[in-house]
């Protein structure tokens, strides 16, 4: 049976939250259902034409399916875990209660209401399968089902094979400068001040040029890593349409995680599916479920030191062929476990605690704006103006 499916997402985002919905809108559409996108990051509509509801993302979507699933049945993407990610916030130096408050906003309603779940990674599905125990949702797989969906090889559901074209002469550059690639977020587990070492150690043994997409964005340390690569080959290309060109130009990606949050271990790395698409050599750091399983099929390089970093950077061993990736990935096969679900998506048990928690949920809905309004007329403005000047 084929189902009105309503996905949440955010389609118009940068990076895996643009991807992650594509991944899922393509593959439910090629499965036969009818598939209405929600961008979660617009105000959500009061009604909804849909027999299920699929969220693709994190918080914002996460968020806005559970608002507006209603009684249908709804599966929740969790791709990273939420608190994980949250310890990386807080390590970033925010404020502790202010994130707790916002993760048991967005993710405690989840966690209670959802039917179904995908993760990023294997290690995140155990970690979430704890989660639901906490809230008394003890069920088995076969009532509330968890699988690992990991980030598709880029190219959607085209045909994989061959990495996007190169701007040189073949997919390995032997001769000239080394051409540093880092790419995507700034992001709360992105080590930058690791990264700035091992490139400043590396300039000191080898001609190296450094191109940077993306950046700024998310609370971590892209002014700082500029500042401190003032004077250096480095190039700052900012968030831009399309990096493909500078992606393709480029010999190695290097990605490093902070040793002090525990993302590495739960969530995944975007940058490296994209740097191995166009036939980038990739030096990450050991750790993320997918940077490992691709070091021990010869895709990458994992490494464990800066100085294992820098030797690694400046190693111009031609990088391996990527099909074999494309065929891991496929964005298919994957997406199998959600499309199965999609044949008879069906309630699961809900935790005792959903209901109350998305009561709640509404009346903090309606407080708030009904203090958004009082904020906004003439008479607190004016109140404000008065009580200002006698002070």
């Amino acid at each position: 049976m084929k189902y009105r499916v309503l996905l949440v997402g955010e389609p118009n985002a940068s990076g895996f939250a643009r991807q992650r919905v594509a991944h899922f809108e393509g593959a439910i559409r090629a499965a036969g259902h009818v598939v209405q996108v929600l961008d979660a990051a617009a105000p959500l509509p009061d009604r909804v034409q849909a027999d299920v509801v699929v969220s693709a993302g994190m918080y914002r979507p996460t968020y806005a399916a559970v608002r507006v699933a209603g009684e249908r049945p709804l599966w929740v993407d969790l791709p990273g875990d939420p608190y994980a990610d949250a310890q990386a916030v807080v390590a970033r130096g925010g404020d502790p209660a202010a994130v707790a408050e916002d993760c048991a906003r967005v993710f405690t309603p989840a966690l209670a209401r959802a039917d179904a779940f995908s993760t990023i990674s294997d290690a995140s599905r155990w970690s979430l399968v704890g989660q639901l125990g906490l809230l008394g949702r003890s069920a088995g797989p076969d009532q509330i089902p968890i699988h690992a969906i990991p980030i598709a090889w880029p190219g959607g559901l085209e045909a994989p094979g061959a990495p996007i074209p190169r701007d040189d002469a073949g997919i390995v550059r032997v001769s000239g400068p080394i051409r540093v690639l880092l790419c995507g977020s700034f992001n709360t587990w992105f080590d930058d001040e690791a990264v700035a070492a091992v490139l400043c150690a590396a300039m000191q043994r080898a001609d190296v040029i450094v191109e940077v997409t993306g950046g700024p964005g998310q609370p971590g340390g892209y002014e700082r890593f500029v500042a401190r690569m003032a004077g250096l080959p480095v190039r700052f290309h900012g968030w831009i349409p399309d990096p493909s060109p500078i992606v393709a130009r480029s010999e190695v990606l290097l990605t490093l995680d902070r040793g002090d949050v525990w993302e590495p271990g739960l969530g995944s790395r975007t940058r490296v599916l994209t740097a191995r698409h166009a036939g980038v050599r990739v030096v990450a750091s050991a750790g993320p479920e997918l940077v490992d399983t691709l070091a021990r099929i010869g895709q990458v390089r994992a490494v464990r030191s800066q100085e294992e970093a820098v030797l690694a950077v400046l190693d111009r061993t031609p990088a391996p062929d990527p099909s074999p990736i494309a065929s891991l990935y496929d964005a298919h096969r994957i997406a199998a476990p959600l499309l199965r679900w999609l044949e008879a998506p069906i309630r699961a048990p809900a935790a005792d605690v959903a209901a109350p928690l998305l009561r709640a949920q509404r009346a903090a809905e309606r407080a708030e704006a009904e203090l958004a309004r009082v904020r906004s007329s003439w008479a607190f403005k004016l109140g404000s103006v008065r009580f200002s000047r006698r002070r």
